[in-house]
């Protein structure tokens, strides 16, 4: 009796997410059938067309060099919004600490390692998530409080001194 309702719970909970998927987030569902496919002509690229241990490790450890440099990049674009606006409000702020210490400690690991390929990767991260971190020390102060934003909706008073939305 507890395996068939059991069952009936799971079978309920995987339509829900299938339904969520397709139907509601169909853009993440194309997100992840893109990287499976890149990953998988990446892999049997890899395997049929470079000959040689050496050389395979070379290919590899160059794609993803370049993978993860545009990883710690993608913040790029919100930094130059952050320079603009004066405001880091766009910029997660536990998101930057740990993109900078995630960095850091590949670094460290690479350098103990003499590994080129993760020193170049993780030293650009490392880099890069220092300028979040002095970004959000130079414009901390200038950004709003969440309870300072001004409501949404214009507010009039009557002549009773109630106030209303309109």
């Amino acid at each position: 009796l507890i395996l068939i309702i059991q069952s009936k719970k799971i079978n309920k909970k995987v339509l829900m997410l299938l339904y969520f998927i397709f139907d509601l987030q169909m853009w993440v569902f194309k997100v992840l059938a893109c990287e499976l496919v890149f990953f998988a002509a990446a892999v049997v690229l890899t395997l049929f067309l470079v000959h040689g241990t050496k050389t395979r490790t070379l290919v590899v450890g160059i794609l993803c060099v370049i993978l993860n440099i545009c990883m710690y990049g993608m913040p790029l674009d919100v930094m130059r919004l952050v320079i603009k606006t004066k405001s880091i409000e766009y910029l997660p702020v536990m998101l930057s600490i740990t993109s900078f210490c995630n960095g850091l400690l590949w670094l460290a690991y690479a350098l103990l390692r003499f590994d080129l390929f993760i020193t170049i990767s993780n030293g650009t991260g490392a880099v890069l998530g220092s300028i979040q971190l002095v970004l959000i020390a130079l414009y901390y102060k200038s950004t709003p409080k969440r309870g300072d934003k001004k409501p949404n909706e214009v507010q009039l008073s009557s002549a009773d001194g109630k106030i209303s939305p309109v």
